[in-house]
């Protein structure tokens, strides 16, 4: 959908229960629904929009957390979402869910941060532009792709890796 900030692609699954706004991490996109099962079996509605630099997301649309956060705002009223239950922020996700709550406590009931990126001086420089030069949304495919998949979940436990379901 293109926005005042510009084009988001998003995923929207009307359930007709409380709607569930999920900013995933930096290695996923609208499209891929890791980690949303127990929202979706408790009959949440779901809105994923994909981050700046994912997807079909490009990354000048809006590509600070607060931005983004306030054209997710323009994407719930475009859909017609006038509250939302939580605001779920996984990793990188974290400060742009953050932001929304902060910039839009009439929209969003609560916040849940799930293993989220703060604004502590971690990691290191070192390892940020390691992170960067690794897992940039130009090039993380290709890291993914050439790595493998390094779980070490026993065969058949239900992680949702790609190598161990």
């Amino acid at each position: 959908m293109v926005l005042g900030a510009g084009e988001v692609e998003y995923r929207w699954e009307p359930r007709g229960g409380p709607v569930v706004l999920v900013f995933h991490g930096g290695h996923l996109r609208a499209g891929l629904p890791l980690g949303e099962e127990v929202y979706r079996e408790a009959g949440c509605s779901l809105l994923v929009p994909s981050r700046p630099g994912y997807g079909a997301t490009p990354v000048t649309t809006a590509p600070a957390p607060g931005a983004f956060a306030d054209a997710a705002a323009e994407l719930c009223a475009r859909l017609g979402v006038r509250r939302v239950a939580a605001c779920v922020g996984v990793s990188a996700g974290g400060p742009t869910a953050l932001a929304m709550a902060a910039r839009h406590p009439e929209l969003v009931e609560r916040l849940v941060l799930e293993s989220a990126v703060g604004p502590l001086p971690w990691p290191g420089r070192r390892t940020a532009a390691v992170g960067r030069l690794l897992f940039g949304p130009r090039v993380e495919a290709l890291t993914w792709g050439l790595s493998g998949c390094w779980c070490t979940a026993p065969r058949g436990w239900p992680c949702g890796c790609c190598c161990a379901t």
